[in-house]
């Protein structure tokens, strides 16, 4: 299956609600500066992550509204 990249300029936050986002966290996810920190502002999904109890490498993952956020 071939994978498909498209770079589009614009508001990450203002993507279809069915697009997926994704960004890197640290493991102990202050998420305190930077697309980090905007993501915990607008999405506030971070308990549900830290129950995750995932390691470092493992991938998290929430659904919050119709919008899907994995965090690496």
């Amino acid at each position: 299956m071939a994978t498909e990249l498209n770079e589009i300029q614009g508001d990450l936050f203002k993507c279809d609600p069915t697009d997926a986002l994704a960004h890197c966290v640290s493991q102990d996810l202050v998420m305190g500066k930077g697309i980090a920190k905007e993501f915990k502002e607008r999405f506030d999904g971070v308990s549900n992550l830290k129950a995750q109890k995932k390691q470092v490498g493992d991938r998290k993952s929430t659904r919050l509204n119709s919008s899907h956020i994995t965090n690496s």
